[in-house]
């Protein structure tokens, strides 16, 4: 895919497309005017609400390529995998974007245009969509406790083909170290493969 303007991010997924049009950005300032009888309405601090972003997006993959694993992507990272406690916290990276690249997102919504564009061979080729992210509601690493050591979580997305044990060794250096990941994904078992886009915790 050439002219590549954006890519989301999650764990080691990443899914790359060009900007079609305007970032729209919506943010609150969290005040609100509560109305009094007879006299002038107050300033009332309601809390600041999520920011929302809403990116006009191309996957394009014409003349010879396919953009379908980057819409089933697309697709997983707006899902909240089974007994995750949180959806999949996305990166968004682009040199137009009217935002902190350090920023982290959730997907929101996923709409898909009419604009499509097959091979001859029926592969899909390009797609237009509409991507809304909304503001991660768990900016700051959250604490766990692993062997009663205090271990940041992280939050990444297994590739096709991972178990946890092919998670511990790219991700913790070794694939000994499969107990920590039992301990933070009780839902997972090891040595069995598991399923491409679920969330695992990592430390």
């Amino acid at each position: 895919m050439s002219g590549e303007d954006v890519t989301l991010s999650a764990g080691q997924v990443t899914v790359s497309a060009i900007l079609a049009g305007t970032v729209a950005v919506s943010s609150g300032s969290g005040w609100t005017e509560t109305g009094r009888p007879l006299a002038k309405a107050m300033p009332e601090w309601t809390g600041k609400p999520l920011d929302r972003v809403v990116l006009p997006l191309l996957l394009d993959g014409w003349p010879d390529g396919s953009v379908q694993t980057a819409v089933d992507t697309l697709m997983g990272l707006m899902r909240r995998p089974a007994k995750a406690a949180t959806p999949p916290v996305v990166v968004c990276r682009g040199p137009r974007l009217p935002f902190d690249a350090a920023r982290q997102w959730v997907v929101e919504s996923v709409e898909w245009g009419d604009g499509q564009l097959f091979t001859v061979d029926g592969r899909l080729a390009r797609q237009d969509v509409t991507v809304t992210l909304m503001e991660s509601p768990d900016d700051e690493p959250t604490v766990v406790k692993v062997r009663g050591n205090p271990t940041t979580r992280r939050i990444i997305l297994a590739a096709p083909g991972d178990t946890l044990e092919r998670v511990a060794r790219r991700e913790l250096g070794s694939p000994k170290r499969v107990g920590v990941l039992r301990a933070l994904n009780p839902g997972v078992r090891p040595g069995r493969p598991i399923k491409a886009g679920t969330v695992v915790v990592v430390p």
